[in-house]
């Protein structure tokens, strides 16, 4: 069973974090084809196959999941909204077109200006930027945990400490080096009200 079963359950979660949100699989010939680009432009580090099957991918309003996952976690969706959010603040910088379009096309006017900063300002261990959009969308994703789903700060450190290894891997490009990436992270995690650290 997929994830897809319970698609329209998912994208109400998803939309009550930001209104524009469509849930998509990455079954059809894009995904198939931004899969085979990644792997051309990042010399194979991140193969096809590993993004078309392990990766969420949110591209604008749309976030694409692999169709072999049997779930897609809260956390996740979470995530990935929040990538919805920083693209459709982006195309507050689009001049005309971002101030005048609806809140559902924003991230689309917005989507090219984030991914200059997001991937193709890309200096390797210096992509501050990328670091920065990753640790924000997963500060909300900490936040709505918390509140939500009853996390308490041992899962968020935890969190926190795996995904920012993550980041910091070429899985992701290679941002920002790895120990940086842990302790922004670990940082982050140790602001939240009543962290012990």
């Amino acid at each position: 069973m997929s994830w897809t079963a319970k698609k329209a359950e998912l994208q109400e979660i998803a939309r009550k974090q930001h209104p524009s949100v469509i849930l998509t699989t990455k079954d059809s010939w894009f995904w198939k084809a931004v899969g085979w680009l990644l792997q051309i432009v990042t010399f194979g580090v991140m193969n096809r196959a590993k993004f078309l099957t392990k990766f969420a991918t949110t591209l604008g309003p749309v976030q694409a999941y692999p169709a072999e996952w049997k779930t897609v976690e809260v956390r996740t969706l979470v995530h990935e909204s929040r990538h919805t959010a920083q693209a459709s603040f982006f195309g507050w910088f689009v001049p005309v077109i971002g101030w005048v379009c609806t809140a559902k096309l924003r991230p689309w006017v917005g989507l090219p200006l984030m991914a200059v900063f997001y991937g193709l300002l890309l200096p390797v261990g210096f992509n501050w930027f990328r670091y920065r959009m990753e640790l924000d969308a997963d500060k909300a994703s900490w936040k709505y945990m918390m509140e939500h789903e009853g996390w308490d700060l041992i899962a968020v450190h935890a969190r926190a400490k795996r995904f920012a290894e993550t980041v910091g891997s070429w899985n992701y490009g290679h941002p920002v080096w790895k120990s940086w990436a842990v302790w922004g992270f670990k940082r982050a995690a140790n602001k939240l009200k009543g962290s012990r650290g």
